[in-house]
């Protein structure tokens, strides 16, 4: 475990870059790529596996977040979050990970059912691959999305940017930008703002620029929000450079250090 519960990473201007607040697992699931990490940036407990993820965007307790290809800026991740985990096959008799030979050295010893069956074993390996294609894509989380508690979300979805996902969903499939999503499985039960407002709103893409932008700003009132921001952002208003927190679980260091 390269980064243990109440660990703090400093960045250069002396702010804490990352907090850890709870026993968090970050590269679970044995990850080999390295994770980048957009500060600040706050994880309250859980197991994290991914590539990319944005400032100003924080994470509850217990989560299981897997295979995740980026998850934006000003995030709100609930509670007991299941998202990107892997699948198993429905079509062959049994989904255990025995069968094709994924993962099973805890079963040597017990059973000999892969001993001299490799040709088998390929088979099997290959038609799940097939059948289990689609759902092997990595989990991609837009920026500013609200995703409340206890909420599952299958692999290889796309969160589009300012969702919401209501709690207890189980989401199977995309969702839009600022679509607000609920129930089992997950619909669309409405947009958070009308269409005009949401294509201005990709368009600008505040969270870019970071909260600086909105500074003196009611941001209750949509439209005059937006209207500030497109006159902002015209005359330059300039974007947010984050520091970049590096996990690199091969070589086992963080850069920058932990203080000791």
């Amino acid at each position: 475990m390269l980064i243990k519960a109440k660990s703090v990473i400093k960045m250069s201007n002396g702010m804490n870059g990352l907090t850890v607040r709870q026993d968090t697992v970050l590269g679970a699931w044995n990850q080999q790529e390295i994770m980048e990490i957009e500060t600040p940036f706050r994880i309250q407990g859980g197991q994290i596996s991914g590539l990319k993820f944005g400032a100003f965007s924080y994470i509850t307790d217990n989560v299981s977040l897997r295979s995740v290809r980026s998850l934006g800026r000003f995030c709100a991740i609930g509670p007991n979050l299941l998202a990107g985990m892997a699948e198993h096959s429905v079509t062959s008799l049994s989904p255990n990970i025995l069968f094709p030979d994924i993962d099973s050295g805890w079963t040597r010893g017990f059973t000999d059912y892969t001993v001299g069956n490799a040709e088998m074993v390929k088979t099997i390996k290959d038609k799940q691959a097939v059948e289990l294609k689609a759902r092997r894509e990595m989990l991609t989380i837009g920026n500013d999305v609200w995703i409340g508690g206890n909420v599952s979300i299958r692999r290889g979805v796309t969160i589009g940017d300012g969702a919401i996902i209501a709690t207890g969903s189980v989401v199977l499939h995309d969702v839009p930008p600022y679509a607000i999503v609920g129930g089992v499985p997950a619909k669309i039960l409405k947009y958070k703002f009308p269409d005009h407002i949401i294509e201005k709103l990709e368009t600008l893409r505040w969270w870019d620029y970071g909260p600086d932008i909105l500074k003196g700003v009611d941001i209750t009132d949509v439209d005059h929000t937006v209207g500030v921001l497109e006159e902002r952002i015209a005359a330059g208003f300039p974007k947010y450079e984050p520091e970049l927190i590096r996990l690199d679980f091969v070589n086992k260091t963080v850069t920058p250090p932990l203080e000791k």
